[in-house]
């Protein structure tokens, strides 16, 4: 009602009864507060980013926001009374529509032609539903996706390029999460563990690789859940084809820093393994033992030091105690019987990345690399003095040998391995001569 009627109201009023004039003044205040609620709701929905409608039973437009406004390029009052057909032409959500005015809430993503320009509306018709169960008519709320959905198909993009990337390579790739539970798996590592990855995926480690490779596994998944990126090698002795792999395990991080599992590549080593020890066991092994020889032992330590790991190298010269003794009452085919007895008790307590040599005669050296500190060598030391004086027994004999231990650390870049043996050999003696069985650090 315009300005100049709410006058011509006030003056025919003028000679109304008192409650006549009362009722007039509350139906004027009711319009006056309708039409300011009217406003504010008017400026809200106008001035979200989100497309706002109200259709009726018929689907005509009861209400309509600005944003569908400009949409469809048209004012206010040439839309609302108007279909979406009689508007656009056939609507391809004309059948949401109608299920959504028969009382059923609908929610769908469609392409939306605008100017030339493909956009992605994420769409809800909401039924207007009165407390008895009639629809009265459909609310429709529109959302502009079409970053989320262009972000979403480069996301594909990329994944489906990975995952060619990952099929197509010959290392065998697992991806682990926090949890431990395998989260996708290659076709070469499919091939290698003769399983489906359907069998595979959503399962424990322990359950894709089983209990006692998890167990020996414990350390490196540790270390990577830490963040900490690693390379190792692993045996398989009792497979028919791979029984040597190189492993690298890199965490898996979000882009917040959050720790997301790891991803495991393995390559199968096993020919070259094989061949390198061939080559070994001619020049470098001692053919006693079947340890390294001086050569094989000089030769790891050089590697080393190639590989910057001199500076946290340990070696440990051994020199038996008791050993001329049994040569000389038992023969020397006794003796070698206890050597090899030894040999087998010193790579015990190493691991396989480590070195142990015999160099000769009853002296035998092991080589460690990456010990945290003095109190780590100090109880290798001690741990090969017990081994060493355990008895040997060989039939009926049962044999007392016994060590002297030398351990010298790397003190930094510079000294070089040579150095490095001539202390541990210094600290042997020592050890000799402060009366045996007992290890000089």
């Amino acid at each position: 009602m315009g300005d100049d009627g709410r006058d011509n109201e006030r003056a025919a009023g003028a000679d109304l009864p008192v409650d006549s004039l009362s009722e007039l003044s509350r139906r004027q205040d009711l319009e006056e507060r309708l039409e300011a609620s009217e406003r504010f709701v008017r400026t809200i929905t106008d001035n979200v980013p989100v497309r706002l409608a109200y259709f009726d039973l018929n689907g005509r437009f009861k209400f309509v926001n600005q944003v569908l406004c400009d949409r469809f390029g048209r004012p206010r009052e040439r839309m609302l009374g108007r279909t979406l057909a009689e508007i656009t032409g056939p609507a391809p959500v004309e059948q949401r529509y109608r299920m959504a005015m028969q009382g059923v809430p609908q929610r769908f993503e469609y392409p939306d032609e605008v100017n030339g320009e493909t956009r992605y509306i994420l769409t809800q018709l909401i039924p207007d539903v009165a407390v008895d169960g009639t629809v009265h008519g459909v609310f429709g709320v529109g959302v502009d996706i079409s970053r989320e959905v262009q972000a979403r198909k480069e996301l594909d993009r990329q994944t489906a390029t990975l995952n060619a990337i990952i099929e197509a390579i010959p290392a065998m790739v697992a991806v682990w999460d926090p949890n431990l539970r395998c989260r996708l798996v290659n076709r070469a590592f499919e091939t290698w563990r003769d399983t489906p990855r359907e069998s595979m995926v959503g399962r424990l480690y322990s359950e894709v690789m089983g209990q006692s490779d998890f167990q020996r596994s414990q350390r490196w998944i540790n270390r990577v859940l830490a963040g900490e990126t690693l390379s190792f090698e692993k045996e398989y002795p009792g497979a028919l084809q791979t029984r040597h792999l190189t492993v690298n395990y890199i965490p898996l991080r979000l882009h917040d820093g959050s720790m997301a599992g790891f991803i495991a590549v393995a390559q199968d080593i096993t020919s070259h393994r094989e061949e390198n020890l061939r080559l070994s066991l001619l020049s470098q092994r001692d053919p006693l033992t079947g340890l390294l020889n001086r050569a094989g032992f000089h030769d790891f330590l050089t590697e080393r030091e190639l590989h910057g790991e001199s500076t946290s190298l340990a070696v440990l010269f051994i020199d038996l105690d008791h050993f001329k003794a049994i040569n000389d009452a038992h023969g020397h085919a006794t003796g070698d019987e206890v050597l090899r007895e030894l040999a087998v008790r010193l790579l015990c307590l190493v691991r396989p990345t480590d070195a142990v040599a015999r160099l000769g005669g009853d002296e035998f050296a092991i080589a460690v690399a990456g010990l945290p500190d003095r109190e780590a060598a100090a109880e290798l030391a001690e741990k090969v003095v017990q081994t060493a004086s355990r008895p040997i027994r060989l039939g009926q004999l049962t044999l007392n040998v016994g060590a002297s231990v030398g351990v010298a650390l790397s003190s930094g870049p510079g000294g070089g391995w040579k150095k490095l043996i001539a202390r541990a050999d210094a600290m042997a003696y020592e050890a000799k001569a402060a009366g045996r069985g007992q290890y000089r650090l």
